[in-house]
């Protein structure tokens, strides 16, 4: 009988082992899964961006119609078709449509913005919102729908309130609208109406409003910075004004009798308020109060002097509410002569001026928010004097000291100078220039030359409108037969400090000949107090402490001299105390510009025309250029320090191939020379959005182009 009963316990037992592992499996694959969907980015270019979020209070989420998982959104973040936006408590948004409709969505709401058309359809799940919209061209309708009921807007400003359980309550304060019923039924509202459904009835009626409020409006925004004044206005005669933190006016904090107005101070947050009188009460309004700090200028400082064609910098704090900024310069303090006015969605803008004198500057910032108005910064004085320095004329490239096959066209180029009208380009076999193998005279800052094996010293004359010569410094380089000619040091380089025992490192691609390694106290080696040779590209040393070069040759199958390095010069020091810097950090080497969006063979979707450019943003980059071409011809040139930049590429969109590239000014750690260098051609494209497909059947689905 225990036999009988210890294996039915056992049966049971494995029975329940494979219903826990299924539970177990089953909930381990939802964990993962519902995991995977949080971390889901959801990608805006999806669907199509029907607008933006331009002002937002504490938390406002969004949902895609692709996901279940919610996302906090920022000001700046787009919407897209079908999207869900919900709002938190003592949270609103402002969102603004491509149309222009602007939706105010108060706290404790949700929306769903189905548009399925042409027309706005907006989905009022609860919660209050105010919709604000003018006639559009071509002409569109606004429709909102909760719960079978549909109210429609051409052009007018509604007020609508759902709460849980109640018919949708509709207040006119602009145009007139329609609501229709489930069953068909039409009711139309005017302005400074209220439409809604008395208790126990199953019409809606309408009533006019006696006391309009007038301001501040309909969840409204209102910015404060030193004092926090609210002016109250309405219209139909004397009335109570009373201001409360909850819609219920059970907490009331401010109750006046007033004609017309009345002005109070209130802090920061959420506030309700409404008028009343013995005969009549009006609506009730809500208005969000957010402190505003002041914009200030940061650069450059009050009377700064800067030389002509010189590069400023301007910048100022930045705003708290989504805004664009317009840099405005001027010849006179009152700005009634503006000479550049420059809008920019940054904080930043660099500009140069040829001509000498007093300017001022100022930073007018306008905001997406309709309700926030215009704001200027204080007006600060700069001056542009006449450059104190001699001209200098750079030589760019090549660098000093670098080797070319005698098959390669080399590039030569220079900076241009200030009031040049030609250049005098010279290349000499000697460094005293008596024997000119090229000389020759150009307008621009660059040439090429092809050149037989030898040593070589190059240098450019600057000739000016005066007839003045300016001659640059003079830089040299070598023209060899090897097909390669990539022979570099690698360490020690730049006046590095080594200790006593250290290796020496170079790189060579030509293949695997030998090499003389030679080391000499002077730069011109004509004291070597070293030399080995070596079939490795490296090679340890010992020598007592000094000052050193070094270089590497190399050596022919028949041990003749060949390909000569540029040399480097390096410190041997005495080896530091444990407790000392063993040895300094390597300096970095830059390795240009590195762009991120849009990358090679982007398709772009772009249905407001504007799109942005961005790239990595590096410690020794401090300026950058962008170029942008259409079918091979460059459009437009755009200048910043910041690590992107938008561009409206709309009015451009006939052809649809594009390209751009990427040019950053930096400084070469180990010259500690500004230098400037460009990334490769970047290729993309722009597509337009395409309108949703249209169901004409139940069982085809086609695509219409509506244009």
């Amino acid at each position: 009988m225990n036999d009988s009963y210890n294996i039915k316990l056992r049966k049971k037992l494995t029975e329940n082992h494979y219903v826990l592992t299924f539970l177990f499996t089953i909930a381990t694959i939802c964990l993962i899964l519902l995991f995977l969907e949080y971390k889901k980015k959801t990608r805006i270019d999806e669907n199509e961006i029907v607008g933006y979020i331009t002002s937002k209070t504490r938390v406002i989420q969004r949902k895609s119609d692709s996901t279940v998982v919610w996302n906090d959104v920022e000001q700046k973040t787009p919407v897209t078709r079908r999207d869900t936006i919900r709002s938190e408590e003592l949270s609103n948004a402002v969102i603004t449509l491509n149309d222009g409709t602007e939706l105010r969505v108060d706290e404790n709401s949700m929306v769903i913005l189905d548009f399925s058309d042409k027309d706005i359809t907006i989905n009022l799940v609860q919660g209050n919102i105010r919709a604000e919209r003018k006639k559009t061209d071509p002409v569109t309708t606004l429709n909102i729908l909760s719960e079978g009921t549909k109210i429609t807007l051409l052009d007018g400003d509604l007020s609508l309130q759902k709460k849980e359980g109640e018919d949708i309550k509709l207040i006119s304060n602009r145009g007139n609208a329609e609501l229709t019923t489930a069953n068909g039924k039409k009711y139309s509202v005017v302005e400074n109406q209220v439409l809604s459904k008395p208790k126990g009835s199953e019409e809606y009626k309408t009533k006019t409003i006696e006391l309009v409020l007038n301001s501040p409006e309909d969840q409204a925004y209102l910015q404060t910075e030193d004092t926090n004044q609210v002016n109250f206005s309405w219209a139909g005669g004397e009335a109570k004004l009373e201001v409360s933190r909850d819609p219920n006016f059970s907490n009331k904090i401010f109750t006046k009798k007033g004609n017309g107005g009345l002005s109070t101070n209130l802090g920061v947050g959420s506030f309700f308020w409404r008028v009343n009188n013995s005969k009549s009460s009006s609506v009730v309004r809500k208005f969000v109060v957010v402190k505003s700090d002041p914009i200030l200028l940061t650069s450059p400082k009050e009377n700064s002097s800067f030389e002509e064609n010189s590069l400023i910098s301007f910048s100022w704090t930045i705003p708290n509410q989504e805004s664009d900024s317009i840099l405005e310069i001027s010849k006179d303090s009152s700005f009634s002569n503006l000479i550049k006015s420059t809008p920019t969605k940054y904080n930043e803008v660099s500009e140069s001026f040829s001509e000498q004198g007093s300017y001022f500057f100022r930073v007018r910032v306008q905001f997406s928010n309709r309700d926030f108005k215009e704001k200027f910064t204080g007006v600060r004085k700069f001056i542009i004097k006449k450059s104190d320095k001699i001209s200098k004329l750079e030589l760019e490239a090549p660098i000093n000291g670098k080797i070319f096959s005698n098959s390669d066209e080399i590039f030569f180029i220079w900076k241009n100078g200030k009031d040049a009208i030609s250049y005098q380009f010279e290349i000499s076999r000697d460094q005293n220039f008596s024997d000119i193998v090229q000389n020759k005279t150009t307008p621009k800052n660059f040439t090429e030359s092809t050149l037989p094996n030898g040593n070589y010293f190059w240098r450019v004359k600057l000739i000016t409108k005066n007839k003045d010569i300016i001659i640059s410094e003079t830089k040299n380089f070598s023209v060899s037969d090897v097909k390669t000619a990539s022979l570099s040091l690698l360490s020690p380089v730049s006046a590095a400090k080594v200790i006593s025992d250290f290796n020496l490192n170079w790189d060579y691609s030509g293949g695997s000949p030998a090499f003389l390694v030679q080391i000499s106290n002077e730069l011109d080696f004509s004291n070597i107090v070293s030399k080995d040779i070596s079939r490795n590209k490296s090679i340890s040393k010992t020598l007592k402490e000094g000052s050193y070069f070094w270089r590497v040759v190399v050596l022919g199958s028949d041990g003749k001299e060949g390909l000569v390095s540029k040399p480097e010069n390096f410190i041997v020091e005495k080896e530091k105390k444990e407790t000392e810097e063993k040895k300094k950090e390597e300096i970095p080497q830059y390795t240009g510009p590195e762009p991120i969006f849009p990358s090679n063979g982007d398709s772009i979707k772009s249905s407001s025309g504007k799109m942005s450019f961005s790239w990595v943003k590096k410690d020794q980059e401090s300026f950058y250029r962008i170029y942008i071409f259409q079918s091979g011809e460059l459009i437009k040139k755009l200048d910043t320090s910041r690590s992107e930049i938008e561009f409206d590429i709309s009015k451009y969109k006939e052809r649809t191939e594009f390209s751009w590239k990427l040019e950053s000014w930096y400084r070469d750690y180990k010259t500690g020379q500004d230098e400037k260098a460009e990334s490769r051609l970047i290729q993309f494209r722009v597509v337009p959005s395409l309108a949703p497909p249209k169901v004409l059947d139940t069982k085809d689905v086609y695509y219409i182009d509506e244009k």
